[in-house]
């Protein structure tokens, strides 16, 4: 898995900058949901930043700086809330199958497990996050829903647990 990363990551660029080039606009497009949420006590609005640490795999890093990512999109990054990430589950699907047939063929899943803690190293709560890529233009890229998940892990964040 983490040989094929980095090779895999090259290829894409290279087939993007390609297609970009041509006037082709590439896509993929990849749901994510929420579930099995626990929380110590209530949910309380009491941060105002939030950091991400994944863990050491190739694609946890990539997971890490695409949270990092939004939160700096949004503001909030900073070192209130710590966000814990493992991917429990990461399946690149077939990309062929994906680009030939559709409809789930091929599909790409990941799930991802989250854990919050305060500045004090306290669990105060953990979540999953589970995305699928049933289809894209050419096939999509399997990375697709390791960014939306951190999309979909960063919006949860800040509505529930940022000022």
């Amino acid at each position: 898995m983490k040989a094929n990363f980095k090779k895999r990551k090259i290829n894409e660029k290279i087939f993007l900058i390609t297609l970009s080039y041509g006037g082709l606009l590439v896509s993929a497009c990849s749901t994510s949901q929420i579930h099995n949420v626990q929380t110590k006590g209530e949910i309380s609005k009491e941060f105002l930043y939030a950091n991400a640490k994944c863990g050491d795999s190739e694609e946890e890093r990539y997971l890490q700086k695409q949270i990092i990512n939004q939160l700096k999109i949004k503001n909030i990054y900073g070192r209130d809330l710590n966000i814990k990430c493992k991917i429990l589950h990461f399946d690149e699907g077939n990309r062929f199958a994906r680009y030939m047939v559709g409809f789930g063929a091929g599909a790409a899943t990941t799930t991802i497990k989250i854990e919050l803690e305060n500045q004090q190293n306290e669990k105060i709560g953990e979540f999953e996050v589970s995305a699928e890529m049933k289809m894209g233009a050419f096939g999509g890229s399997a990375l697709n829903t390791l960014e939306e998940s951190a999309v979909k892990i960063v919006n949860f964040i800040e509505k529930n647990y940022i000022k």
